[in-house]
């Protein structure tokens, strides 16, 4: 498959979109400096939204991300009106070409994919809740309106992740 590539820039930061042609994915990896990638998440996190943001944390290495990803592809068509959903791959950035490209195209993953790309990444277990342990699969809830956030660490059988959904949905 032949990617096609843009870069956009964000301060310091730039943005690689790479889109296929036959389906509508792409990745997101930032190249930075630090902070401004996190600037960059912390944009989309705290941007308003009409539906249920859901940042979900994973790595190519991890055998439970790996079980849950489809269940959240699922759950992001069924409640396409109600949710969004974003991976966040903490994956190492020499890993992108060889392992986290072929990953996603194998597993035709459609939603955003933000690579993680800090100097140091367990900054980022207390920006995203300060009782995460770091331990992956994770999963961040944003609602609209309210803003208000619900954390899960750990992973999720595709029963136990609708619930999830229809809970907040109905919060």
């Amino acid at each position: 498959q032949k990617l096609n590539e843009r870069y956009l820039t964000f301060g310091n930061c730039i943005e690689q979109s790479c889109i296929t042609m036959e389906r509508p994915f792409y990745l997101k990896h930032a190249y930075t400096q630090g902070m401004m990638l996190g600037l960059l998440l912390k944009q989309n996190i705290d941007s308003p939204a009409e539906k249920i943001k859901i940042y979900n944390y994973w790595a190519t290495y991890c055998r439970q991300c790996i079980k849950e990803m489809p269940y959240f592809e699922q759950i992001s068509q069924e409640y396409k009106d109600k949710v969004e959903v974003y991976f966040v791959c903490l994956d190492f950035v020499e890993d992108l070409e060889g392992k986290v490209k072929p990953f996603l195209a194998k597993r035709e993953i459609r939603n955003p994919v933000i690579l993680l790309d800090d100097i140091d990444y367990n900054s980022w277990i207390n920006r995203i809740n300060p009782d995460w342990s770091g331990a992956i699969p994770a999963t961040d809830y944003i609602l609209p309106e309210s803003g208000q956030r619900f954390f899960h660490e750990g992973g999720y059988e595709k029963e136990e992740l609708v619930d999830q959904i229809e809970y907040l949905i109905n919060k």
